[in-house]
Parts: C-alpha cells; structure tokens; sequence
C-alpha cells in the first residue's frame, strides 16, 4: 500500500495526537499544545474516538475505592521508619 504524502501527514498527526491525549484526560497537557490537539480532534474521527475512550477508561478507574491498607501494616511501616530515623541520628 502506497500512501500519498498527505495521508502521511494525517498518520503522523495522529500518532502525536494520541500520545497527547491522556495527558489531555488528565489535566497535564501544557496551554500551548492543547489548541492544537483540541484542531487535530476537530477533523479526526480516529482520534476523536480514541480520546472518548482513553476518557471513559479514567473515569472507570476513578470510580474505583483504593483500598486501604491493613492497620497492622500501616503500624509496622511506622515503627520501622521510626526506627531509621532513630538509627541516622
């Protein structure tokens, strides 16, 4: 398959498009590239897609309780860090 020039371009567009997208779902895309990602989305039903579901995946896993650890074990990090700073001083 012999992709013409433009195609090309639209490739590559994509692929960096795609590696900015979970910064984008997560807050951390700098001002400066998210315009043109947000141009980029505007007429790429690929990406635009992609984004939708990096989005929902997030969501899934926000909605998600971490779970706690076991208070023994939270006590026991505690003594043993105690125990290093004591050890250093």
């Amino acid at each position: 398959m012999i992709l013409s020039h433009l195609e090309k371009e639209i490739l590559m567009r994509c692929e960096i498009a795609e590696g900015l997208l979970t910064e984008r779902a997560l807050g951390q895309l700098p001002e400066s590239k998210l315009q043109e990602l947000e141009e980029h989305l505007s007429c790429c039903p690929h990406c635009t897609r992609r984004d939708r579901e990096i989005r929902e995946a997030l969501e899934q896993f926000g909605q998600w309780d971490e779970p706690e650890p076991p208070a023994r074990m939270v006590e026991s990090t505690i003594q043993a860090l105690r125990a290093e700073r004591d050890r250093e001083s």
